[in-house]
C-alpha cells in the first residue's frame, strides 16, 4: 500500500540492541544452568557456570566484533587520506600569507 511508510530494519549494532543481546543472553544461560541444578540438585553449580560460560562468549563476540568494526573504519579513513594525497592540488605553492 502505498499509505504505508516504508519499513526499514533496524540495526542491532547499536548500543541499545547489544545491551538487550547480552542481557537476554545471559538470563537464558543462568536459567539454562538454574534448570540443570534443579534437575540434577546440584545448586548453584550450572547457574555459576552457565553465567561465567555466558559471559565469557559474550565478551569474546563483543571483543571480535569490536576489532572488525575498527578495521573497517581503519580502512574507510586509509582511503580517505590516500584520495586526498592523490588530489591534484590547485592555487599557488606559497603559503596562506604570501
Amino acid at each position: 500500500m502505498k499509505l504505508l511508510p516504508k519499513q526499514t530494519r533496524v540495526a542491532t549494532d547499536d548500543a541499545l540492541g547489544m545491551a538487550i543481546e547480552i542481557a537476554v543472553i545471559l538470563v537464558l544461560f543462568i536459567a539454562g544452568g538454574f534448570a540443570l541444578d534443579r534437575w540434577l540438585g546440584t545448586l548453584p553449580l550450572f547457574m555459576i557456570l552457565g553465567t561465567v560460560l555466558g559471559s565469557i562468549g559474550l565478551f569474546t563476540k563483543h571483543k571480535y566484533r569490536y576489532d572488525l568494526k575498527m578495521d573497517a573504519l581503519e580502512a574507510e579513513r586509509r582511503g580517505a587520506v590516500s584520495e586526498r594525497n592523490t588530489l591534484p592540488r590547485t592555487g599557488s605553492t606559497a603559503g596562506p600569507h604570501g
